[in-house]
């Protein structure tokens, strides 16, 4: 969460079987320097893809894998000032430029037909739009349905200013409109919108527990609710319009310890086996194309809906850090 099942706000760091932060592995007399990988709290909790990740990795190269954790993944950036680590994974597109001027990365050497850069590679990504439950309400079929008077006090969104999807939805309302225009329909909405909470795993606690009708999202967030909870009520809600994407990236810290096993760890990510992990533990979809054979269940279809919304290239993607801060300051202006 994308299968964000977390809450609170406390950022702590994570390990893996160690309970410090830097291990030593001792096999054959032979001294093992964990890779540290830093990501956010639900692709590194126990119900997250990064415990298998790294069990698997660490069974195929022999390298122990220690996470490091912040809290969502709207505050890496704020997290690496702080922590070091050779990995960063869950950075999405609205912070590469900020992340590329701050600090300092290597090249990778992965390949994949999915936008990408020179040192960020994508390891998922699911369009963002918004999830409802059938019978509850007449869905939303464009961004401008949202100022509808049907859904006074029902929508639940995530603060911009520290949530990856609720930057993702600013960016997505701000297109084509003036600065004026933009406050205007943040304000025009205004009774529509029940919670704007700090982090998704909040904004959707509050939908699940009935306090809103209407939470932003992904397009594969009524999937866990079909096949864990056996739930069919949940719909995503199509956009005559189209829709927002994110995607997340993994990149390597110039400053890294193990760097040989960095770029690894970034080729192994995109194996077709991993990547069928991530989209069933992390409720995104894959970066590469898994095998027609391979037994999705309603993930396939899913995937046949959103291929029509994989971006084309990076720079239909990325936001400038000069254009984030200003739609920030927007949002901070117009935002109830």
């Amino acid at each position: 969460m994308r299968g964000k099942w977390i809450t609170g706000s406390v950022m702590a760091l994570f390990v893996g079987s160690a309970g410090i932060l830097y291990l030593e592995n001792r096999q054959n007399n032979k001294v093992t320097k964990p890779l540290v990988v830093m990501s956010y709290a639900s692709f590194i909790a126990s119900w997250g893809p990064g415990p298998e990740l790294a069990k698997r990795f660490e069974a195929k190269t022999g390298t122990p894998v220690q996470f490091v954790q912040a809290d969502d993944a709207g505050i890496l950036l704020q997290r690496l000032r702080l922590v070091s680590a050779d990995v960063v994974l869950g950075l999405d597109q609205s912070v590469l430029t900020g992340a590329r001027s701050e600090m300092s990365w290597l090249p990778h050497s992965a390949k994949v037909d999915f936008p990408h850069d020179d040192f960020f590679v994508p390891i998922d990504w699911a369009p963002v739009g918004f999830v409802y439950r059938d019978g509850e309400l007449t869905p939303p079929s464009s961004l401008d349905d949202l100022r509808h008077e049907r859904f006074k006090n029902q929508i639940a969104l995530e603060d911009p200013r520290t949530s990856a999807p609720g930057f993702q939805f600013l960016s997505w309302i701000a297109r084509g409109r003036t600065d004026v225009e933009l406050k205007t329909w943040i304000r025009q909405m205004h009774p529509g919108i029940q919670s704007v909470s700090p982090s998704w795993s909040q904004a959707y606690g509050l939908f699940t527990r009935g306090t809103a009708k209407l939470v932003l999202s992904y397009m594969t967030s009524p999937l866990y609710h079909q096949l864990i909870e056996r739930d069919e009520r949940y719909r995503f809600a199509l956009f005559s319009g189209g829709h927002a994407v994110h995607v997340e990236f993994a990149g390597i810290l110039a400053k890294c310890v193990s760097c040989d096993q960095a770029r690894e760890f970034l080729q192994f990510l995109l194996l077709a086996e991993n990547q069928k992990l991530i989209m069933e533990k992390n409720w995104m979809l894959p970066v590469v194309e898994l095998p027609a054979t391979e037994d999705l269940g309603p993930f396939r279809k899913v995937l046949e809906a959103a291929r029509y919304l994989k971006p084309k290239d990076m720079a239909t993607l990325e936001v400038s850090t000069a254009d984030r801060e200003r739609l920030l300051k927007l949002w901070s202006e117009a935002a109830p």
